[in-house]
């Protein structure tokens, strides 16, 4: 971002980071939230998969969620809705084991006899193939057409998928030691999380059927991070950026306006001439020019608005055409 220009920036998941393959998306997410707080002020979580606290984490985090969990009941930052989800929602559980087999989707049950392997590179086909079944996992909302999947087979195709291949595999086959290092400060951070609250009685007699969405308690994050922004959605993330795109939007924003309220690196900056602007003083409600000795000098006559005229040469006219206009010739007193 700072070869970009932005020295400094909020960053956000497009997507569930629960249902990312290999949890891709949730380990970039972490890494440039706690590794480069100096520039990255802020991120935005979709659906984190985050674990309740351990004694070992936070005596206080762990035992107010053993207190709420066994009251059942919205107390100490736990709210009705997390409760509910809880009830008829599965915990997500990390695996630390890492494997390369399957590039970590082996506990999706994903292995269709149809389900390409590695050799997505070489055929186009067998990446479309792969793209309609990450699709329907996925499960989203709103049906995209065919030529909405060819552009998003494109865009991977294109590019070259062999570098997102071999990063993905090594994501599900090893942990970087960067992961392991608690960051000196929490991070400020901004929580989206799904309810699942919509009926969800019927299911596609296709497969792959869509993955099982897992629920974390927004609280969880408080004994790694600073949550300054929470929001909570009706129904599963789905296909989030085709779908729900206000989920985003919404969760972004509320994060920009907590830094904003405290952090002063990302306010706009003064453009110039709006320091004169504010100079203007309001008197018996009318707007009277301040004193500006010494920057400019106005005719009193012009009104507050008009810029002050400047001495030099003028401009020859010009015509519609611009061509100049030959000047008049002037007589001296005869004709010829």
């Amino acid at each position: 971002m700072k070869r970009l220009g932005y020295e400094h920036y909020i960053g956000s998941n497009a997507g569930s980071a629960s249902m990312s393959p290999a949890g891709i998306d949730w380990r970039l997410a972490r890494h440039l939230s706690n590794s480069f707080q100096d520039s990255c002020l802020g991120f935005h979580f979709i659906a984190p998969p985050l674990t309740s606290p351990t004694l070992s984490d936070s005596a206080s985090e762990w035992l107010k969620w053993k207190v709420a969990r066994l009251l059942s009941s919205p107390v100490l930052g736990y709210s009705k809705d997390d409760i509910a989800a809880l009830q008829k929602r599965k915990i997500p559980q990390l695996n630390k084991k890492k494997s390369a087999i399957n590039l970590g989707q082996g506990d999706r049950s994903n292995f269709e006899p149809n389900t390409p392997s590695y050799a997505l590179c070489d055929s186009p086909t067998g990446l479309l193939l792969y793209v309609l079944k990450v699709l329907r996992t996925l499960g989203p909302k709103k049906e995209l057409t065919q030529k909405d999947i060819i552009t998003l087979t494109s865009l991977i195709w294109l590019p070259g998928p062999e570098a997102a291949l071999r990063f993905w595999a090594q994501c599900a086959s090893d942990i970087e030691s960067v992961e392991g290092k608690k960051p000196s400060k929490k991070p400020k951070v901004a929580i989206s999380v799904f309810t699942g609250d919509e009926d969800q009685s019927e299911q596609p007699k296709t497969l792959p059927r869509p993955a099982k969405a897992t629920y974390s308690c927004p609280a969880w994050a408080k004994k790694d991070y600073q949550v300054v922004h929470l929001g909570r959605a009706s129904g599963t993330p789905g296909f989030l950026a085709w779908d729900r795109q206000e989920v985003i939007i919404d969760g972004v924003r509320g994060l920009t306006k907590a830094i904003l309220e405290k952090d002063k690196r990302m306010q706009i900056a003064e453009q110039p001439g709006a320091t004169l602007q504010n100079q203007l003083e309001a008197q018996d409600g009318r707007i009277a020019q301040a004193d500006l000795s010494g920057t400019t000098v106005q005719d009193p006559k012009a009104s507050p608005g008009e810029e002050p005229s400047k001495p030099g040469v003028q401009k020859p006219i010009e015509d519609e055409n611009q061509h100049l206009v030959p000047p008049q010739a002037t007589s001296h007193g005869g004709a010829h």
